[in-house]
């Protein structure tokens, strides 16, 4: 990647900008940057700061500097806004959803990266940390769980119960078998339990 930041070298006005954005409490503007180029522009003024945060001003823009972005840095997430509408109605997508907990979960669990998100995001309260951390089911094959508390506490935290798992926020418990889809992963899951025990 070093070859995408040669042109930034012999900027002078990009090194006055990286020297000023290493002062705490600070913010600059940047105008004049076409569309294409913003991405570059972004990781070129701040490749070795550990976070990042990129706000844009609608969800089109936010996404097409994600997309664009992840060639740059493959540790950079999407926070989106809630559709109020369909949160109001209780359809809301389980991907909208799901790349809010992704963004939530990178925050908690890595070192480092970049927080693409919207003004409007912003404005959505999220919980504490602590509080996202609690929620957390962590299974291992030492674990003890009671199945049915298990069920409970997944249908509190929205996933849905079907009678065989296609999509992310579903599970299904077929005998001592759990499957599940969490949001924060690409694949499903499956869990086998002998009596209480995960096994």
């Amino acid at each position: 990647m070093q070859a995408f930041l040669e042109p930034f070298g012999d900027l002078a006005d990009i090194e006055m900008l990286r020297d000023a954005l290493a002062k705490k409490g600070q913010l600059y503007e940047l105008t004049g940057c076409i569309e294409i180029g913003k991405a570059h522009v972004i990781y070129g003024i701040g490749h070795d700061y550990p976070w990042k945060l990129v706000v844009a001003e609608d969800e089109q823009k936010a996404r097409a500097i994600y997309e664009e972005y992840q060639f740059y840095e493959e540790d950079c997430v999407y926070y989106p806004a809630k559709d109020m509408l369909f949160y109001q109605s209780d359809i809301h997508s389980n991907e909208l959803t799901r790349d809010r907990i992704r963004a939530l979960k990178a925050l908690t669990t890595q070192d480092h990266g970049t927080f693409i998100t919207t003004v409007e995001a912003l404005m959505n309260r999220i919980p504490a940390q602590e509080a996202f951390l609690e929620s957390v089911i962590r299974l291992t094959p030492e674990s003890s769980v009671d199945l049915t508390e298990l069920r409970h506490r997944l249908v509190n935290f929205g996933y849905e119960q079907v009678s065989s798992v296609e999509g992310w926020g579903q599970f299904a418990v077929r005998g001592g078998i759990l499957d599940v889809f969490p949001l924060t992963e690409d694949m499903p899951l499956r869990v086998e339990f002998w009596g209480d025990d995960v096994d």
